[in-house]
């Protein structure tokens, strides 16, 4: 019973003093893997097309995305822009990879037309990236909270799928 207490007690000291956000801007946590845009007749119009991307995680411990801010391009100009809350967070295991699903309504700043001459180049730099994350999460649940803004990433391999290939 005396164990238990000490125990239960322990616990509770470490999780209150855990921190509630860390420094993460020194070292990007995850691993953006790829890229796929989807672009519609329509979305030459609209200027708004779909998107889904694959992540990795090289850490030792789950992670869990709450919300990502993403603007992308090619030689710093920004072609794609979106800030997502997901309604499902997307789980990522331990050295493991996952994928967002799909996210609708991402802006193409430059225009669709503009956007479709990035198609050739088969990627996209990450001109920032903020993640909005839970670190040592248990299946998507608990975990710390860290706030990874202002990242980058280069050369992220980006396919399209536009009515013309």
């Amino acid at each position: 019973m005396l164990f238990s207490f000490f125990l239960f007690f322990s616990v509770l000291a470490f999780v209150c003093g855990a921190p509630t956000s860390s420094a993460a801007d020194a070292a990007n946590p995850l691993d953006i893997t790829g890229i796929n845009v989807t672009i519609t007749l329509e979305d030459l119009v609209t200027n708004l097309a779909d998107l889904s991307f694959n992540v990795s995680n090289p850490n030792p411990f789950e992670i869990t995305i709450d919300r990502i801010v993403v603007a992308a391009g090619v030689d710093s100009t920004e072609y794609i822009s979106f800030d997502y809350t997901f309604e499902d967070p997307v789980v990522v295991p331990l050295f493991g990879t996952a994928n967002s699903g799909d996210i609708e309504d991402v802006t193409l700043t430059q225009g669709g037309l503009a956007t479709l001459n990035t198609v050739s180049l088969g990627y996209l730099d990450l001109l920032n990236l903020d993640l909005y994350l839970r670190e040592a999460t248990i299946d998507g649940q608990l975990g710390i909270p860290v706030n990874a803004t202002g990242l980058t990433q280069d050369d992220v391999p980006t396919t399209y799928d536009t009515p013309f290939n």
